[in-house]
């Protein structure tokens, strides 16, 4: 009887203690933005004429980012990728930009949304396109 009553008394002090850190955690805590369906979208870019365009959001957020930017990318072989368009903005809660540049030959372009601070997963980039 003795150990039957130490047994339970391990598993209730057991049974508390991982309630209490449930409680202690709120739902939000270390799963970022997925959890509040906060997050960043990169389409991928477009042409109109020899204008390139690429559109990044952030949306359902309840915080609010220091910088928010979209960039618009052509991928160059076994060197930096070449940015061809950018659009920022100071203090975002949520809200789309597009970039526009200049198209200057054909090659594989890609749109990068990122954020300067407030949010895990901070940036994302589109599906690559071949444009110009």
């Amino acid at each position: 009887m003795g150990i039957r009553k130490y047994a339970l008394g391990l598993l209730t002090v057991a049974a508390l203690a991982v309630g209490s850190a449930a409680l202690a955690s709120p739902a939000w805590a270390g799963t970022g933005e997925a959890a509040t369906g906060c997050g960043l979208h990169a389409s991928k870019p477009s042409t109109s004429g020899s204008t390139l365009r690429g559109t990044g959001s952030r949306q359902g957020c309840s915080d609010t980012v220091t910088y928010f930017w979209v960039r618009v990318y052509k991928a160059v072989d076994f060197w930096p990728d070449a940015e061809k368009a950018v659009k920022g903005q100071q203090y975002v809660q949520n809200g789309n930009l597009t970039a526009s540049g200049g198209c200057d030959g054909r090659g594989e372009h890609y749109t990068y949304t990122s954020t300067a601070t407030g949010a895990s997963g901070s940036e994302v980039e589109s599906g690559r396109v071949v444009l110009c």
